[in-house]
C-alpha cells in the first residue's frame, strides 16, 4: 500500500511539472501574440504617417532643380556607393552592420553619422525631414529618437520595395542632397564650387564634391578647405583600397582651389535667373 502511495505521488508530480510547463508555456505564446500584435499596430501607424512614395519621387531640394541620372556623373555615384555605401546594390535599404551600430550610438545619446546609413536610408531622412513643418522642434529623448530612427528605416525600406531602381534612389538622393550649408542638390553644388553643368564634372570635381558630401559643412575659410582635402584623401585610400581606380590613377588627380566667396550669394543669383541654370 506504501509503495503504490508513493508511486501514486510519483506520477501525479511528473502530471503536475507537464501541466505547469504546458499552461506556462501558453501563458508565454499569448503574451508574445499580444506584444507582437501591439508592435505591428504601432508600426501601422508610424507607416501611415510617412511621406507618399510619389512624392519622393519628385523631391527636388528648396532652391534646386532635379535633373535625370543620366546627367550625373558617372564617376560620381561609383564613388559615392564604392565609399560610403558598397552594399548598396544589394541590400533592399537597410544592413545589420548600419542598424546595429546606428542602435549604439542612439542608446548612447551620440549622434548617427553620415557613414552609419545606406544611400536609401539617407534619402528617407531627407524625405522625413522635408515633411517636418518648418520650426519644429527636434527631439532629444532617447524613445523619440528611437522612434524616429524606425520611421526612417521603414521608409528606407518602403522606398526600396516600391521604386525598385537603384539608379532612381540615386538620382533622388543626389538631387536632395546637402552638399555643404544652403547648398543642396548635385546641379546646384555643380555650378556653386565649379560653374559647371553636373555631366562636365571631371573625376578630380566628383572626388571633391564625395568629400563635401561626407562633411555637409560650410566653405567658407582656410580650415574648412583644408577639412574638404583630408577627407578627399580619405577618400582616395578607400576607393584605392576597394579597387574602384588603382594607385597610378589616383597618384595623378588635378584638384583646382577654391576661391572663396559667398557661395550662397551666387545661388541666390542663379535661383533668380533660374534659366541660366537651365540652359548649363
Amino acid at each position: 500500500m506504501k509503495g503504490t502511495f508513493n508511486g501514486s505521488n510519483a506520477v501525479s508530480g511528473v502530471l503536475n511539472f507537464i501541466s505547469n510547463i504546458f499552461y506556462g508555456t501558453a501563458a508565454f505564446l499569448i503574451v508574445c501574440v499580444i506584444l507582437c500584435a501591439v508592435f505591428a499596430a504601432y508600426l501601422f501607424k508610424l507607416n501611415s504617417g510617412l511621406p507618399a512614395i510619389a512624392d519622393i519621387k519628385s523631391m527636388s531640394a528648396a532652391g534646386g532643380i532635379a535633373i535625370s541620372y543620366s546627367q550625373m556623373p558617372d564617376f560620381l555615384s561609383k564613388i559615392i556607393v564604392c565609399a560610403y555605401d558598397p552594399d548598396f546594390f544589394t541590400h533592399k535599404g537597410l544592413t545589420a552592420d548600419n542598424m546595429k551600430t546606428a542602435l549604439v550610438k542612439l542608446y548612447k545619446g551620440e549622434n548617427i553619422e553620415f557613414g552609419d546609413r545606406t544611400i536609401t536610408q539617407k534619402l528617407a531622412s531627407a524625405a522625413l525631414a522635408a515633411s517636418v513643418a518648418p520650426g519644429a522642434a527636434n527631439a532629444s529623448s532617447l524613445t523619440s529618437r528611437l522612434r524616429d530612427y524606425l520611421r526612417e528605416n521603414l521608409l528606407a525600406y518602403k522606398i526600396e520595395s516600391k521604386i525598385k531602381n537603384k539608379d532612381k534612389i540615386l538620382e533622388i538622393y543626389l538631387n536632395n542632397a546637402c552638399f555643404g550649408e544652403n547648398i543642396a542638390g548635385l546641379l546646384q553644388a555643380s555650378v556653386v564650387y565649379f560653374n559647371k553643368k553636373p555631366s562636365d564634372l571631371s573625376e578630380a570635381d566628383c572626388l571633391t564634391l564625395a568629400a563635401i558630401l561626407k562633411l555637409c559643412r560650410r566653405i567658407g575659410n582656410d580650415s574648412d578647405i583644408s577639412a574638404v582635402a583630408a577627407e578627399r584623401e580619405n577618400l582616395i585610400k578607400v576607393i584605392t583600397g576597394r579597387g574602384l581606380i588603382d594607385k597610378n590613377k589616383a597618384d595623378g588627380y588635378k584638384f583646382e582651389d577654391f576661391k572663396l566667396s559667398s557661395y550662397q550669394s551666387k545661388i541666390d543669383k542663379f535661383i533668380r535667373a533660374g534659366f541660366v541654370i537651365l540652359r548649363l
